[in-house]
């Protein structure tokens, strides 16, 4: 069993205003998962680094969603055989 994820730290919405992760609300999910069944963990990265800053990263988000991207992916995802 594979957990892949992506997730990005940095500044975010919370409760109205903004906050600095230093870990993704993704990546502590997965952490939390990890804890409770036996898998390997893939994080997904992002070739091109998403910004630290939420509106920068918001800006590029609908950049993306209206262009239909598919960022590459840093690195190559791990082997599914076995």
């Amino acid at each position: 069993m594979l957990l892949a994820y992506f997730s990005r730290p940095g500044e975010n919405y919370f409760n109205g205003g903004r906050i600095n992760l230093k870990v993704g609300n993704t990546e502590v999910l997965a952490r939390k998962i990890i804890g409770l069944i036996t898998c390997d963990t893939y994080r997904i990265q992002a070739a091109d680094p998403y910004a630290r800053d939420y509106d920068a990263t918001v800006q590029r988000n609908v950049r993306e969603q209206d262009s239909n991207a598919r960022p590459a992916i840093e690195g190559r995802l791990p082997s599914l055989d076995g």
